[in-house]
């Protein structure tokens, strides 16, 4: 299956596969590809996929979208095309189906397409910014309003960047130092240890081996980032 990777300043932020019909772009929230920046207009572009061809569409955005410098209405995809969106860029790669399927009877197997490498991000000190408490126990997300999750990075050069993981693995840390999943699944969010000698905690509290459900305003820490989990039922 064909996927686009968004990145910043060389920094992964984020992998969408990418499914037939249309997937909007832009810095509204009900964008399916949301890149929360002011150089992006709330429907910047769009991409539609017809069998094995995806097509990048302008929607008459402030800013512009661009192939390689050149500023284009419409543009047909080839793997290893870059587009530029504001100060993000999108970088296209065919594919095929997905190497491995999702096993929705095992919550401690998760599918492995990584979808989001936080290890990109430089080190930076851990001098986060005031934030609200969390709720101590942050309730599980109900079987019946499955929820759609978000990630704010709450300190370092990227402080109120907001991400959201993919449907159904984010990869997030650095390998060999805090390497973590988070994984959607029955309607919530589930986050894991996978590598290194510092599991990451939510809410001050460190993970053992189980995977931990996030709930809304649960702050997570993975190595030297600090993020807070947002949450908002869907439909």
């Amino acid at each position: 299956m064909s996927k686009i990777i968004v990145s910043f300043k060389g920094a992964t932020i984020a992998e969408y596969e990418l499914r037939a019909g249309e997937m909007s772009i832009g810095r509204k929230s009900t964008a399916d590809i949301q890149i929360d920046s002011l150089a992006v207009s709330g429907r910047h572009a769009r991409i539609v996929t017809q069998g094995d061809t995806s097509t990048l569409e302008d929607l008459g955005s402030t800013n512009g979208t661009f192939i390689n410098d050149n500023k284009v209405s419409s543009h047909q995809f080839q793997s290893g095309d870059a587009a530029q969106i504001g100060k993000h860029t999108i970088t296209f790669v065919a594919g095929s189906a997905p190497l491995v399927a999702e096993d929705d009877d095992d919550d401690d197997e998760f599918e492995k397409t990584v979808v989001l490498g936080v290890n990109a991000m430089p080190a930076m000190p851990a001098v986060p910014k005031p934030v609200a408490p969390a709720p101590s126990v942050a309730p599980a997300p109900s079987a019946a309003a499955p929820t759609i999750g978000g990630l704010q990075i709450l300190n370092g050069p990227r402080t109120g960047l907001v991400f959201k993981p993919a449907k159904s693995l984010t990869n997030v840390g650095q390998k060999g130092h805090c390497a973590a999943v988070i994984s959607r699944r029955g309607g919530g969010y589930h986050l894991a240890h996978v590598d290194g000698p510092n599991p990451p905690s939510v809410n001050g509290e460190k993970l053992g081996k189980q995977a931990r459900t996030l709930g809304d305003g649960d702050i997570v820490e993975i190595g030297t980032i600090k993020m807070q989990f947002q949450a908002t039922a869907e439909g």
